[in-house]
């Protein structure tokens, strides 16, 4: 996909690791994509450019993921928060942002709004992972083993068998083309970002969080049903759910329904005060 005109690139190192981020829009109002385990800031390419007239799209490569550093120490959802944080900094962020998370960066975009609340206008969360199955615990920690035993084409296959339905394929390009960036990962930091989410439960945290909160389920979500997102959206204090026509990887294959919910949480959410 061709690079969006304005798009600034760069790197900070704030964290304790070289991440990589990239800031577009005429908006004015800041609004953070933190993409799903194994994805990229590339994952958003097409919701990017649907949200750049309305926002400043700020979006990163997490730590071992795209052009960010990759490191072989264990990593733990508070460096992802910390991260986070430093970017946030980097592009001189100063007003409260909307979050909006996919998947495993969904926990990242809540842990971050729980430290930092005064930071955060609204979240949007597509197939959000807050709270782990024990089912998936055991999925996630094999896959991890597998990944570094073998590469990631021993397991890309069977994990876009149940994200990447074949309802949302089409002729078969974008597949593609996330297949070969999910292929281009090392596999030791796939490994490491699978045991961060495995024993995830966010409980807690959800219940204490002030930050209104959209879930957005997909209908042909095999990772993370639409009644699993449905459920956990009553952990939170302040939440509303929505129901796509769409899978697991939502924001990739179907940003303009993405889209759609997010401006449409925005214009309800908009003239709410951040609490700290």
């Amino acid at each position: 996909m061709k690079e969006a005109a304005g798009m600034r690139r760069g790197w900070t190192d704030a964290s304790g690791a070289q991440i990589h981020y990239a800031v577009q829009g005429t908006g004015r109002a800041p609004l953070v994509l933190v993409h799903e385990l194994g994805g990229s800031l590339d994952s958003w390419d097409a919701l990017a450019a649907l949200l750049e007239a309305q926002f400043r799209v700020i979006r990163f490569d997490q730590r071992g993921h795209g052009q960010s550093e990759k490191l072989r120490n264990p990593a733990s959802l508070q460096a992802h928060v910390a991260d986070l944080a430093a970017v946030l900094d980097a592009v001189d962020c100063a007003e409260p942002a909307w979050l909006v998370g996919a998947a495993a960066g969904a926990a990242i975009a809540v842990q971050f709004a729980v430290q930092s609340p005064q930071q955060v206008h609204g979240l949007v969360l597509c197939a959000p992972a807050l709270v782990s199955r024990a089912d998936q615990k055991d999925y996630l920690l094999e896959r991890s083993d597998l990944a570094e035993r073998e590469g990631m084409r021993a397991i890309v296959d069977s994990s876009l068998e149940r994200s990447y339905p074949r309802v949302m394929v089409g002729d078969g390009e974008a597949f593609d083309r996330y297949r070969s960036r999910m292929l281009a990962n090392d596999p030791h930091c796939y490994a490491n970002a699978n045991r961060v989410i495995a024993g995830l439960n966010l409980s807690a945290s959800l219940a204490a969080m002030a930050a209104p909160t959209l879930l957005i389920g997909g209908q042909h979500d095999a990772v993370r049903p639409k009644d699993h997102v449905r459920e956990v959206s009553g952990l939170f204090r302040c939440a509303e759910y929505a129901e796509i026509d769409s899978g697991h990887l939502m924001g990739f294959y179907s940003p303009g329904l993405v889209a759609r919910e997010i401006r449409g949480f925005v214009d309800r959410h908009a003239g709410t005060v951040p609490s700290g």
